[in-house]
């Protein structure tokens, strides 16, 4: 695969924009009805658009276009040229990888099931490499969509768990797709399809969107990173794509043979949309505009149709605005008491420079029993705030403790490596020691594997 390449701009025409409001103005909108008949929402399934599945078979749960009639070529996207190379020098020696290879006769199933080990094992290194090595091998139709946008999928995920390689994926998912909304990615279909198509008035038909809408918002979170503008990513250009993508989400809803299910997944893609609108504004340093943004949207919502992982995430924007009132408030919303709302609360109090009484309430916490992924977490911003309260020994040997335990998650190890710089001359040995230990552990390419970064190297 080539590590660079040359591309003509695309000739194609971008759809029109339809007249219509943004995802968040509207207040008569169908997605903002209670959901009290609805079945209560799965947030075990919910992932973050960058967050490699564990297997080729977990697909995503959502509609796709993929049984749409119609065979659209995407030979584009199986060019070798349009991909980077994956090179290793920001990784730390104790884990890196020899890439896999193909052999030319291999089959694509064969390929895939040797991808469903990788995932599995979180090797996410060696999946990002015979990603590529799949998509350019010739064994793939460039009519299999969902085989193609699966790949790339995973790929791009893969390439984002490591801090170091995420700008790869951005470049990838650039070059590859340029413009999403571009008329080349929509087919026509007969209107009888219309629940699953957006109405194009400038050609009076329907068209569908055959890029999966899952696998849209990970490419738009991505190509965001590539628009800047003083050496900062353009947030501007992303919520563009993000203010598309509401739209869609509208008029899916608009359809009026809609189940309820559906009517509950638009829904909350649209409140996800909301999520990622703000934390793009704060981004931007839009901060007045976000927090309008913010209060007109919940202004619109019925309470019951908040679900409780929306609630959560415009609490955590409410403590990235400093508006520590309005997060109590929404944290105080019915149903009071939820698992989640204990785990929010000690953050509240960090936010509101109580360090003694969130070290309390995390111990509390913990005294109460919690799962292993969330002790994890836990123990690590417990060791945040027992470091602001000036408990230096406390908080190594807590960091310390969750590595003896397994633990080694990106955050985990940048703390313990700043705590190593704050007490000791020896902060560079100490940090490679760290490497050593986790990387015997049979840990190195676990949870999105390490950069030179995690570690402060």
């Amino acid at each position: 695969m080539a590590s660079g390449h040359s591309r003509k701009p695309s000739t194609r025409s971008s759809l029109p924009r339809r007249a219509t409001k943004g995802p968040l103005d509207a207040v008569d909108d169908p997605l903002l009805v209670s959901t009290s008949n609805v079945p209560a929402e799965n947030t075990s399934q919910s992932r973050s658009p960058l967050s490699p599945s564990t297997s080729a078979s977990e697909q995503s749960p959502y509609p796709s276009t993929q049984d749409v009639p119609f065979a659209h070529d995407l030979s584009s996207l199986l060019d070798p040229q349009n991909y980077f190379d994956i090179p290793q020098d920001d990784i730390p020696d104790a884990f890196r990888i020899e890439p896999p290879n193909i052999s030319s006769d291999e089959d694509s199933q064969v390929s895939i099931k040797r991808l469903d080990v990788f995932l599995q094992s979180k090797d996410y290194l060696s999946a990002a490499f015979l990603t590529g090595l799949i998509l350019c091998s010739g064994s793939v139709s460039p009519t299999d969509h969902k085989l193609v946008f699966y790949l790339l999928s995973t790929r791009f995920a893969c390439l984002s768990s490591y801090q170091s390689l995420a700008h790869i994926a951005a470049q990838e998912s650039r070059i590859l797709f340029g413009d999403i909304n571009n008329e080349f990615w929509h087919i026509p279909i007969s209107a009888s399809a219309s629940e699953n198509s957006t109405f194009n008035p400038e050609r009076a038909s329907w068209s569908t969107h055959i890029i999966p809408y899952e696998f849209r918002l990970q490419i738009n979170v991505l190509q965001t990173l590539t628009f800047t503008e003083g050496g900062r990513p353009d947030g501007r250009r992303g919520l563009t794509t993000l203010y598309e993508l509401g739209l869609e989400c509208r008029e899916r809803a608009l359809s009026p043979s809609l189940s309820s299910e559906d009517l509950l997944l638009w829904q909350n893609r649209l409140q996800e949309l909301n999520v990622l609108v703000l934390n793009t504004l704060i981004e931007m340093e839009e901060l007045e505009t976000a927090r309008r943004t913010l209060k007109n949207t919940l202004a619109q919502i019925d309470d019951s149709s908040l679900s409780l992982q929306t609630r959560v995430r415009f609490v955590l924007v409410l403590l990235r605005l400093g508006d520590i009132a309005a997060a109590q408030e929404l944290l105080n919303m019915p149903p009071p008491g939820t698992p989640m709302s204990s785990l929010l609360q000690p953050l509240i109090s960090v936010a509101d420079g109580n360090y003694a009484s969130a070290v309390s309430e995390f111990l509390d916490i913990l005294k109460d029993g919690a799962s292993s992924e969330l002790a994890g977490v836990i123990k690590q911003n417990l060791a945040v705030c027992l470091l602001y309260s000036g408990q230096i020994s406390e908080t190594k040997s807590t960091l310390q403790g969750l590595v003896d335990d397994g633990y080694y998650f990106r955050s985990l190890t940048f703390n313990l490596a700043t705590l190593y710089e704050l007490t000791s001359d020896r902060s560079q040995a100490l940090k490679l020691e760290l490497v050593d230990r986790i990387s015997r552990r049979g840990m190195g390419n676990g949870n999105g594997g390490k950069s030179n970064t995690d570690f402060k190297l």
